[in-house]
């Protein structure tokens, strides 16, 4: 019964995992590129470190101890970040910003 357990959080552990990929590919739409501006509550986005505000988008997953145990990594939220094209600092945000055009 162990052993049946053991397989069936490893098999609902990769299927996860390759659902939550192809859930992030259709996603992201700017990763390392020219890069964008961005604005989140309604203020332009520079980067905290440098000041620069041309930024690359990406998305990245929040783990917790309980899902990631139970194989569970697919069901936690997920975090939009931001990486400076100038210094490489990384900006996390829980609500996506918006490019600026």
């Amino acid at each position: 019964m162990i052993k049946l357990f053991i397989l069936l959080i490893g098999a609902t552990k990769q299927l996860g995992t390759a659902l939550y990929n192809v859930y992030l590919s259709d996603k992201i739409t700017n990763v390392r590129g020219a890069g964008m501006k961005y604005v989140a509550g309604n203020r332009q986005l520079a980067c905290p470190c440098c000041g620069h505000d041309d930024f690359d988008k990406d998305y990245r997953q929040l783990n917790s101890r309980g899902a990631t145990f139970l194989g569970l990594d697919w069901a936690n939220k997920n975090a939009t970040i931001l990486i400076c094209n100038n210094c490489t600092n990384i900006s996390w945000f829980m609500e996506e910003p918006e490019e600026l055009d």
